[in-house]
């Protein structure tokens, strides 16, 4: 099974990532599956140009790292993004990255990936209660059924100081298991 992991934090070896990893080892990614980190990619935001919906056209018209991602995307069997919880959203990256999933659509607003991916979305935040941020939750579901992925949201909260999740079994318990849901 070939996996696509993406992180939206800038910090390496942080909640976030360790929870990615996590995952990756339930669904029983090789020890090699590269996790891409946003911060240090080069990707612009969306200019909303249209030039992705042309005829013809076979998607975003932005020469940077995001055609790397769009390849993976494509190319992946599952795929695991990650991002901590800024002010009740995703990062400012992980949002730049999901904007730009509007060339994955073709001129008629058909996704111009395959049917069926499974998606897992990893949401961590500082605060208690995982509701407390349902908006963001629905909207990255909305986002990834659009595609025809299925989509799983797992929030964890209460994950403030770097560092947190390394030390949380049931969390790491609760990665390990929504990572596996990707092979069942």
């Amino acid at each position: 099974m070939k996996i696509l992991a993406v992180l939206g934090s800038a910090r390496k070896g942080g909640n976030t990532h360790t929870l990615i990893k996590e995952a990756l080892k339930g669904a029983g990614a090789s020890r090699g599956t590269k996790v891409y980190t946003l911060s240090e990619m080069s990707i612009h935001g969306c200019q909303g140009c249209l030039g992705c919906r042309v005829d013809g056209s076979d998607g975003c018209i932005l020469m940077d790292d995001m055609q790397v991602l769009y390849k993976a995307i494509k190319d992946a069997d599952a795929v695991i993004l990650g991002s901590p919880i800024y002010y009740g959203e995703v990062t400012g990256q992980m949002k730049s990255f999901m904007d730009r999933w509007y060339a994955l659509r073709d001129h008629d607003r058909n996704p111009r990936i395959a049917e069926g991916k499974k998606a897992l979305f990893i949401l961590t935040q500082g605060a208690e209660g995982a509701e407390r941020y349902t908006g963001a939750t629905r909207r990255v579901e909305h986002i990834l059924a659009s595609y025809g992925m299925k989509p799983a949201v797992v929030v964890f909260a209460g994950l403030e100081k770097k560092g947190a999740a390394k030390a949380d079994e049931k969390a790491l318990g609760k990665a390990l298991k929504a990572g596996a849901g990707l092979i069942d």
